[in-house]
């Protein structure tokens, strides 16, 4: 799916006006409480100032992320296009040559959805009329752009099906994580008094969340480099037409559906429980910001097969 009708600069301006104060990662938890980065509804509290006490916003036990240094996703070889060159960056990305690029800007980093390559974010190729996508407005409005490429080529899993394995070619957060988390890192280190911005689409939203809170664990304080985070379509409220893959199918195609869990768990009910739950709705969609997660919402791996049969 092309994202390139979007315009850039309305999204960002809305996305900023929405998060203004929220993404700080120096921020306690008890200060996100009382702040517009939390909610009323969260009951976590922590006497550390150091993000890696938060138990909250502790990885879950079920989701098992790859090492970099094994990753059979985190390569350059066989891409169909030169890979990025990023200082310290050694997983695929592509980057979109800029003729005038405005330094001003922030340098937006694209993200794509499951079986996907960075060619979402490009021109059709049998377009007659070669519409421009968003890899081509953000060059030509000065923005230094790049495209992680989470390199759905290189899924291991078996792939005859996708009842019970993995013919889509689907990724989880295991696989896609750790490749976002060194790309962001690296940005950041390369272009130290730089912002950047992130545009996530699908499964993407939620993988970016899960890089910011990890990297915040680890005391990179990404949240301070950050201008504007756009999530398209992501699936922070859960899934729910693949549901019945987790649990069936032992692959990333049914892992990630355990990840995100089951829709219809996130308020999506009857307006009485939905009013009983706004404090804690509205915490979640700010979760990503300060590291951590609501108990009982969506930690990219908790174990929920039990909870879906209810």
């Amino acid at each position: 799916m092309k994202l390139g009708l979007f315009t850039l600069g309305s999204i960002l301006v809305s996305v900023a006006a929405s998060q203004a104060g929220c993404i700080v990662s120096n921020a306690s938890v008890d200060d996100a409480n009382k702040g517009d980065g939390g909610g009323s509804g969260s009951t976590v509290t922590t006497n550390s100032t150091d993000p890696a006490d938060n138990a909250e916003s502790a990885d879950a036990p079920t989701v098992k992320y790859r090492a970099l240094s094994s990753h059979p996703g985190c390569t350059t070889d066989g891409l169909s296009y030169t890979a990025a060159k990023i200082n310290g960056y050694n997983c695929a990305a592509k980057e979109y040559a800029v003729k005038n690029e405005d330094t001003s800007k922030p340098i937006v980093i694209l993200v794509h959805g499951n079986s996907s390559t960075p060619a979402d974010w490009e021109t059709f190729a049998d377009d007659p009329n070669h519409q421009a996508m968003l890899s081509e407005r953000l060059v030509a409005a000065g923005f230094k752009t790049y495209a992680v490429d989470f390199r759905i080529d290189k899924v291991d899993d078996p792939n005859q099906n996708n009842d019970t394995e993995n013919a889509a070619k689907n990724f989880d957060h295991g696989w896609a994580e750790p490749i976002l988390a060194h790309m962001i890192d690296s940005v950041i280190t390369a272009n130290p008094s730089r912002k950047i911005s992130i545009v996530a689409f699908s499964v993407a939203p939620t993988v970016t969340r899960d890089a910011l809170r990890r990297l915040h664990r680890d005391h990179k304080k990404p949240f301070e480099h950050i201008q504007h985070l756009v999530y398209a379509a992501g699936a922070h409220h859960g899934v729910s037409t693949f549901r019945k893959l987790c649990g069936s199918n032992p692959t990333m195609r049914g892992r990630i559906t355990c990840e995100l869990v089951r829709r219809r768990r996130h308020g999506l009910r009857p307006e009485g429980r939905l009013r009983r739950q706004q404090g804690q709705v509205h915490d979640r969609r700010h979760a990503g910001h300060q590291g951590r997660h609501v108990p009982g919402r969506v930690r990219f791996g908790r174990s929920v097969e039990a909870e879906w049969r209810r």
